[in-house]
């Protein structure tokens, strides 16, 4: 009998999957972006909010700007561009991987789909220096993705581990899987040792809606 070693591929059906506002803030705590930034699947905007509202340094050092686009924008607050946040200049109905799409970016933060995992890396890594996507940890060491990263340029920097939101269990059925999740750290030019760290802190509050 033999027994599988990675997880399974994931099903479409199973990629509309929204953050938990509080986990995406924990993320972004740790990742400490700045620059111009995007969120390409930004769903209802955990991690756009999280971004936007990241400004602990100086001005200068801060999120400048941050861009999010989704190919569903029904019903979506981030959708509605708020002149007095200067700092968040668009959004847009669309597909990230339209390769027509222009746009450079300090850091890429979201929780893309996971079926299409390999395809939202590559074009990361094509218009972004940091791309951090929650995902199963052990997805990151898949060779096609550690081939993506490579070619591009890539080092994983830091790996974040992070609790198992308990509503995607309650509100989307879905029972939690044997592999880790977590934050997983990309950056242009990076060759270096890998970090790894388990969110503990904020742990009862990340793992809630």
């Amino acid at each position: 009998m033999s027994r599988r070693l990675m997880p399974a591929r994931n099903q479409p059906e199973r990629d509309s999957i929204m953050t938990p506002p509080a986990l995406a803030r924990a993320i972004v705590a740790d990742l400490k972006p700045w620059g111009v930034c995007c969120d390409p699947c930004a769903g209802e905007g955990a991690f756009v909010e999280a971004l936007r509202n990241w400004q602990p340094y100086t001005p200068a050092q801060n999120v400048q700007r941050c861009t999010a686009t989704d190919l569903n924008v029904r019903g979506v607050d981030w959708f509605e561009n708020d002149p007095a946040r200067k700092y968040f200049t668009q959004g847009a109905a669309g597909d990230f991987l339209d390769g027509n799409r222009s746009g450079r970016y300090t850091f890429i933060s979201s929780n893309p789909p996971w079926s299409k995992l390999t395809l939202f890396l590559r074009r990361s890594f094509e218009v972004a220096d940091n791309v951090a996507f929650l995902m199963p940890i052990p997805g990151a060491f898949f060779n096609a993705r550690l081939r993506a990263a490579r070619e591009a340029g890539f080092g994983i920097r830091r790996i974040l581990e992070v609790p198992w939101p308990a509503v995607w269990t309650r509100e989307n059925g879905i029972v939690k899987p044997g592999f880790a999740l977590g934050a997983v750290h990309w950056e242009r030019g990076y060759g270096g040792p890998l970090a790894y760290d388990v969110l503990t802190q904020v742990l009862e509050a990340a793992a809630q809606p």
